[in-house]
């Protein structure tokens, strides 16, 4: 399935609409995609489509700095690495269908 650009948008912005999101895409440049995340969360890489996300903590002064990427910014990627698990699209899909429901 293709998903454009303003649909995706449009998509997270309403998933979305009355929390603190950080929504990104970055690239995969490491062999140990651990690092990718890590780049993603200190928001050092851009989306490879150009696309933007949605990044609300960053505009949020309480959530500004260490505060906006914790735990990713204060642990080192061993401890990350240990806490993460690479899903498939299916399963990202089923995760992002069970957090629109308002139930």
């Amino acid at each position: 399935m293709s998903v454009d650009q303003v649909s995706w948008e449009a998509a997270v912005r309403h998933l979305f609409e009355d929390a603190y999101p950080y929504d990104a895409t970055g690239p995969r440049r490491h062999e140990d995609w651990v690092l990718d995340v890590l780049a993603l969360m200190a928001r050092a890489v851009p989306d490879p489509r150009g696309w933007t996300g949605l990044d609300d903590p960053a505009h949020v002064r309480e959530r500004e700095g260490a505060a906006a990427t914790y735990p990713f910014a204060v642990h080192p990627p061993e401890y990350i690495a240990q806490r993460l698990h690479e899903i498939d699209r299916a399963s990202a899909e089923n995760l992002l269908l069970a957090l629109t429901d308002d139930c």
